[in-house]
């Protein structure tokens, strides 16, 4: 799913985080449960390494996660300039950082730059959706 290359994931994972809680108001019985419930399988298991480049878009996560998100904290940097410069990677992990992610349709244009923020953001509403999805997967299973 692909609605702007601006922190694409994040509209990936509001969307299927809402498709979560519809299959679940829909329950198991309704014939379209499959649908929106797989939607958001399809979308999550993307952000966390399931996708053409084999890479997971989480910081601190997975098979080759970002290590350079657009985060000046995460960057560390000791020069004053902001999160790009001195030094060429992040001196910090940000676990459980999403970045924004690919910014075209293509699913191999994401580089893990930190001076391209559209693609390295990360902010509260891009880990939203991810975070809310996975908490709704496991109070399903706790039920």
């Amino acid at each position: 799913m692909f609605v702007d290359g601006f922190g694409a994931l994040r509209y990936a994972t509001n969307t299927a985080f809402i498709a979560l809680v519809y299959a679940d108001f829909l329950g198991t019985a309704d014939p379209l449960y499959a649908r929106y419930h797989d939607f958001e399988s399809d979308r999550s298991d993307y952000v966390l390494g399931a996708n053409p480049v084999n890479h997971s878009y989480v910081c601190g996560f997975g098979v080759n996660p970002p290590i350079n998100p657009h985060h000046r904290t995460a960057h560390g940097s000791w020069v004053n300039g902001g999160p790009t410069g001195v030094p060429t990677n992040n001196r910090h992990i940000l676990y459980g950082g999403l970045v924004g992610g690919p910014t075209s349709q293509s699913d191999t244009a994401w580089a893990d730059d930190r001076s391209n923020f559209q693609a390295n953001e990360v902010a509260t509403d891009f880990n939203a959706g991810l975070t809310g999805a996975c908490s709704e997967t496991l109070s399903g299973v706790w039920r």
